[in-house]
């Protein structure tokens, strides 16, 4: 048996053997005139074995196809063998655009129509498969990135992540949930730069009296450094 039997219409041959050599290069069998029908066979009887003999037709389907008289005796013997589509013997392949009246109408296609070729080679690979086409890995989570991300660690601060505009409410309610430590670290920050803008440098200080109990002390200032006795005034 021939996996697939290839009915197109002339117009339509590029299609025809572009999806036959696919087919083929990814182990599948096809039965194409153009490429099994050599000269002195009987073309009519060639075809109807074709069609015997090939478990599944492939149609490739474009309004060429569906005004052509023909192929429908070709897809007719898949038909009637599957009517109710449940072993797929009946494929269509949309290469241009059209819609198929009557009994091909409401059968599952695979389109392949304004595809680039890497995309379309994959469509058809994917669609001559039978079984559920489940994918061998998970699919991307459709929601928002902030509705996937976990809680806060409750155990202490956790680091904070980069502040977007979809992540104000979150800082917020971490704000208020650790408000006791903001506060006290904005307390501290501000008693630091508070001792920080009193200190000044050696060269800045500027005493009016010194009292101590030796007597005597060292007043350095930007001018040099001078001796003052106990409880005398600066001198300069």
């Amino acid at each position: 048996m021939t996996d697939f039997f290839i009915s197109y219409t002339s117009p339509d041959r590029p299609w025809a053997t572009w999806i036959a050599w696919h087919l083929e290069a990814a182990g599948w069998t096809t039965i194409l005139d153009v490429w099994d029908f050599r000269p002195g066979h009987n073309w009519a009887l060639a075809m109807q074995q074709a069609t015997v003999q090939a478990e599944r037709t492939l149609l490739v389907l474009s309004p060429d196809y569906l005004a052509a008289l023909y192929p429908q005796p070709e897809w007719a013997v898949a038909f009637a063998a599957d009517p109710t589509g449940a072993h797929g013997t009946l494929l269509p392949i949309r290469v241009r655009d059209c819609t198929p009246p009557g009994l091909l109408r409401p059968l599952v296609r695979v389109d392949l129509v304004s595809l680039p070729e890497d995309a379309a080679r994959a469509a058809l690979l994917a669609g001559v498969q039978q079984g559920r086409a489940k994918p061998a890995s998970a699919p991307a989570f459709p929601g928002s990135a902030a509705g996937s991300a976990p809680p806060p660690f409750p155990g202490g601060v956790a680091a904070l992540a980069p502040v977007t505009s979809a992540r104000l409410p979150q800082v917020w309610a971490w704000l208020r949930q650790h408000r006791p430590w903001v506060l006290a670290g904005l307390l501290g920050l501000g008693l630091l730069i508070a001792l920080l803008g009193s200190w000044q440098t050696p060269s800045q200080r500027d005493i009016n009296t010194i009292t101590t109990p030796e007597g005597t002390a060292v007043i350095q200032t930007g001018d040099g450094t001078v001796l003052i006795n106990h409880g005398e005034g600066k001198r300069r």
